[in-house]
């Protein structure tokens, strides 16, 4: 694989100006068509709604606030080019919007809150781990952020935390739960690297149970241009061609989250710029692992081919994770989402954009 080109992670020292890629989303503003909020519905108070969560509305001024948080814009840009270029991401942000007001709505029922005592402390704790001089209100307002709403921000994440929590707290890694380990090498794992679930020994398995086991885990990020195996010829030419323009481009400096965002094609990744969280190696396609772990932090991938098309991923820190915790968090993400796929079962949506 050729070495990695290293890409400057500071945003002022990339490209801000999003270049047109054939084929893929002409990112120029003047050619977003900006959204038509003048149909929406209105509260009693003549306050337009974008959604209604059991019957309890979401309005536009919320809706374009986070908006705004969400998608950073050029300083120079108006209003209707800040509202076009945020439309690309405004059914994630609505869906999000949505989980979370289930979410906050599910904590009034079970009496949960957060009072102003504990946002305190948590801005300050935070404050006290970053570095001299750097407080979490320069950050957002250098961010575009009122005070106010960091304080916001932060009361509902300590919401959602106190919400996770009850959520997954039955969450139980039992023997059957610990993966296969196969193909990871010695120096992978601590102390004794397993070949397969059969031959995990009792003593292994006793070492994994109590956190004693560790693999090798990673953030990383991608863009993938999708062409499934079997493709044509002719599609495989332009997904690759694809791919390697917007290699291009990252390796010209454009940032890595905002291409993802314009030109991935992974529906559940490309939003939060193409965002994978941690993984352990041998979650994902072992060419894709390969590509990903040879990565240092900051570094970007050659263009990987793997069965479901042409991937370009962004390196991000690594480190030894224990197998049983790593286990544990899987099973309370699952456990996480199948509660807010019975939150929306459950609900009555309704939405106006």
């Amino acid at each position: 694989m050729p070495t990695p080109s290293r890409i400057p992670l500071s945003n002022a020292a990339r490209n801000t100006t999003a270049p047109i890629v054939g084929g893929l989303p002409n990112v120029n503003v003047s050619d977003i068509p900006a959204p038509d909020y003048s149909k929406l519905p209105r509260d009693s108070a003549g306050r337009p709604i974008v959604a209604k969560v059991n019957g309890e509305a979401i309005l536009l001024d919320e809706f374009t606030t986070q908006l705004r948080l969400t998608t950073p814009q050029p300083r120079n840009a108006d209003n209707q080019q800040k509202l076009a270029v945020a439309n690309v991401l405004s059914t994630h942000v609505l869906d999000t919007m949505i989980t979370t007001r289930l979410m906050e709505q599910a904590a009034r029922q079970a009496g949960i809150r957060v009072d102003d005592s504990e946002v305190t402390r948590t801005i300050a704790a935070n404050n006290a781990n970053m570095p001299a001089g750097r407080k979490m209100q320069d950050m957002a307002l250098a961010a575009g952020m009122t005070i106010a709403e960091m304080h916001q921000q932060t009361r509902v994440s300590l919401l959602l935390d106190k919400v996770r929590d009850i959520a997954t707290s039955t969450v139980v890694v039992l023997e059957e739960d610990i993966p296969t380990t196969a193909g990871l090498s010695a120096d992978e794992l601590n102390p004794t690297a397993t070949v397969s679930r059969d031959q995990v020994t009792s003593a292994q398995l006793a070492r994994i149970l109590t956190e004693d086991q560790y693999v090798q885990e990673m953030r990383a990020a991608h863009i993938v241009l999708r062409c499934l195996d079997g493709a044509t010829s002719s599609a495989e030419k332009q997904a690759r061609e694809k791919a390697e323009t917007v290699l291009g481009l990252l390796n010209s400096g454009f940032d890595f989250s905002k291409a993802a965002r314009l030109y991935s094609q992974d529906g559940k990744t490309a939003a939060n710029g193409g965002n994978l969280g941690w993984f352990t190696k041998g979650t994902n396609y072992p060419a894709f692992d390969d590509a990903a772990f040879a990565l240092a932090d900051g570094e970007i991938s050659s263009v990987v081919r793997t069965p479901v098309g042409f991937h370009i991923i962004q390196g991000g820190p690594q480190h030894q994770g224990r197998l049983h915790t790593r286990t544990q968090q899987v099973k309370r993400d699952q456990a996480l989402e199948k509660y807010k796929t019975d939150l929306k079962t459950h609900a009555e949506i309704e939405r106006y954009l």
